[in-house]
């Protein structure tokens, strides 16, 4: 919806004048050039100057008072005389929201003009950074939870139950009290190294989302988009990798038992170049799936580190800027997302990755809400086998590991038996069990 600018202009004058916190909850934002009608102009200038000097909202009086200019005065004058007309919005809420849209547009307006003017001399990063920085301009008016006064507000959320999305595993959901954050604020993490089943792990928690009817983009960076769902195919069918094409009749049957099971489920895989996706073309994406119809519950990206980190050089940083931009798009989505990350060469030696593993994205190990280790020891290969354990965990507990099993259709589950750290070893029957699991062939591509 077009705004009247010359009317939004003196609107925000009048309310940033009579009304003291909406005066406080944009002024860091403010900017002259922003603005066209010289009054307007003179007038903020010095409520602004007024603000920065004595660090409080001034009275009509007080601005009055500092009007040491014959032409500052006539504008005073003028503009007051104008505001006569105007009332103060009920709604502050919403005028901070057409503030915040018209101030993030004429900032975007201003950085398209700077940018030409300094083309030549401009990295290409910097211009994005640019760009990207007048995009994100946000203002934020809620103050937060004031703990003593809202503390009956705090013990009723407490007595709620939390919407959770089941992980398909109970040893995660144990981990996670119950799972996903239905409603976003966080990311997720599995490390692995080589051939540690990171993606297949991705693909199997994208699959038990799809059992709990639930709409599930997954974000290839590594994988034809036709491999994945071949992968995905295997596990909703229960038919063997190999031979899904020579079971058309059976392959529908089960896709259709499991729409029909599951009527609102929703899978969307989308493949992007390794190194070429950035988080505003992952923003972008997300909102034409939303415009498209696609109200996604969870999102799930394979993988974080092989995005592309605009406006910096250091890995360190790099990997820090992308796990932070994605976690704030879980926040503007209501969302989790669900990632994996590759071990440097020191976890990939059949023992249990750690967070000192992550390398150069320490700075994503850093950021993420919860991390959990996969891995393979020697007779895991023989026996279909992985591991899995806890390495961060921000809501419960950070021990534990886990054994898992890789059967013939690509489904992992959970072998019934928790192993903490100070018992890793697998007992003799559970060994014996394991031995019985047939070894699969051709699973691993797209694992490295």
């Amino acid at each position: 919806m077009k705004i009247n600018e010359q009317f939004l202009e003196k609107t925000i004058l009048f309310n940033a004048l009579k009304n003291e916190y909406f005066f406080g909850t944009i002024v860091d934002h403010l900017d002259l050039k922003y603005f066209s009608d010289n009054a307007v102009i003179a007038v903020l200038r010095k409520v602004l100057s007024f603000h920065k000097e004595y660090k409080k909202h001034p009275s009509l009086s007080e601005i009055k008072m500092v009007l040491t200019s014959p032409e500052d005065q006539t504008h005073f004058k003028n503009i007051i005389k104008d505001l006569k007309q105007y009332e103060l919005v009920s709604d502050v809420d919403i005028l901070i929201q057409q503030t915040e849209q018209f101030l993030k547009e004429k900032s975007i307006i201003s950085t398209m003009f700077e940018v030409s003017d300094e083309f030549k001399d401009l990295e290409h990063s910097e211009i994005a950074k640019r760009f990207q920085d007048a995009c994100s301009l946000t203002i934020v008016s809620d103050i937060g939870l004031v703990y003593f006064d809202d503390i009956d507000k705090h013990i009723d959320w407490l007595k709620q139950p939390q919407t959770k999305i089941s992980t398909g595993f109970d040893f995660y959901d144990k981990k996670l009290k119950g799972g996903f954050n239905k409603h976003g604020r966080a990311i997720y993490i599995w490390l692995g190294g080589t051939n540690s089943c990171k993606s297949m792990m991705i693909g199997n928690l994208a699959a038990n989302s799809i059992r709990q009817n639930l709409c599930v983009p997954i974000i290839s960076l590594e994988m034809d988009e036709q491999l994945y769902a071949q992968r995905l195919s295997c596990n909703f069918s229960e038919i063997k990798f190999d031979e899904l094409k020579n079971e058309e009749d059976k392959f529908r049957s089960k896709i259709s038992e499991l729409k029909k099971q599951n009527p609102d489920a929703d899978l969307i895989v989308k493949e992007f170049p390794p190194g070429r996706l950035t988080v505003n073309d992952l923003d972008s994406y997300l909102a034409q799936l939303k415009k498209k119809g696609k109200n996604f519950d969870i999102v799930y990206l394979d993988y974080i580190t092989l995005m592309k980190a605009v406006g910096v050089n250091n890995l360190y940083e790099a990997g820090k800027r992308l796990a932070e931009d994605v976690r704030a798009l879980s926040y503007k989505y209501e969302v989790s997302f669900v990632s994996v990350l590759q071990a440097n060469r020191s976890g990939v030696s059949g023992q249990e990755p750690k967070l000192d593993n992550t390398s150069e994205s320490m700075g994503i190990a850093h950021t993420a809400d919860f991390m959990s280790s996969i891995w393979r020891e020697e007779e895991d290969f023989e026996t279909n086998t992985l591991r899995t354990g806890i390495i961060k965990n921000r809501i419960g507990e950070n021990f534990g590991t886990q054994m898992l099993e890789l059967d013939n259709h690509l489904r992992i589950r959970e072998i019934d038996a928790i192993f903490e750290e100070d018992s890793s070893d697998m007992n003799d029957s559970i060994k014996e069990q394991i031995k019985s699991f047939s070894v699969l062939d051709n699973i691993f591509e797209g694992d490295e």
